[in-house]
């Protein structure tokens, strides 16, 4: 089963990875997202960089502007990231 993503009820939207080894595609649509190895036909957001940034970003370890400072080019329309990020927990 497909983990459940913010933005329900939201357009389909597609993420490409690109790191040095083979690029991912990230479809989100209804609620979950699904991954493949390959590209995306018309991503709307590409993140391209090491690995352990796009991990950090994806885990909530650091933020989009803190891995774009340490090197990770993010392109495309950087909102579509507010659908599959994890939600800050309440203090």
């Amino acid at each position: 089963m497909p983990p459940t993503v913010s933005g329900v009820g939201g357009p389909p939207v597609s993420i490409e990875l690109r790191t040095a080894s083979s690029p991912v595609a990230i479809e989100v649509s209804g609620g979950s997202a699904t991954t493949r190895l390959g590209t995306a036909a018309a991503p709307d957001l590409v993140l391209r960089g090491e690995p352990r940034l796009i991990l950090a970003l994806f885990s909530g370890h650091l933020t989009a502007a803190e891995v774009a400072d340490l090197g990770l080019e993010i392109s495309g329309d950087a909102s579509v990231l507010q659908r599959v990020l994890p939600q800050p927990v309440a203090a």
